[in-house]
Formats: structure tokens, sequence, C-alpha cells
């Protein structure tokens, strides 16, 4: 498994989009495509980034 080393500040970069849109829907599924695309942009490995949503 490998791991990329990001600082503190870089971290929340990345977060960022993905919370302030979570607060303001107030709906934390919403930023799930946020989530997935700053993942994907900070280079975490496929397995990491694609998820798969099925329903009951």
């Amino acid at each position: 498994m490998t791991i990329v080393p990001l600082s503190a500040s870089a971290f929340a970069a990345y977060c960022a989009p993905a919370q302030a849109l979570a607060f303001a829907s107030r709906y934390s599924l919403a930023s799930l495509p946020v989530m997935i695309a700053n993942a994907e942009r900070a280079g975490l490995p496929a397995s990491a980034t694609r998820v798969v949503i099925r329903s009951p």
C-alpha cells in the first residue's frame, strides 16, 4: 500500500472544497464527487479513489 505524503496545509487544501459543499448542502453524500476528484488530484491510488454505491 502506497501512502501519499502530504503536509497538513496541503491536506487541508484538498479537503476544503468537499467540506464546504457538505456544510453548505447539509448533505454529506453530495460532496462525494468532490472528494473523489480531490483524492485523484492528490495522487491517491485508484483502489482508494474508486467506489461503488449500491442501493439496497
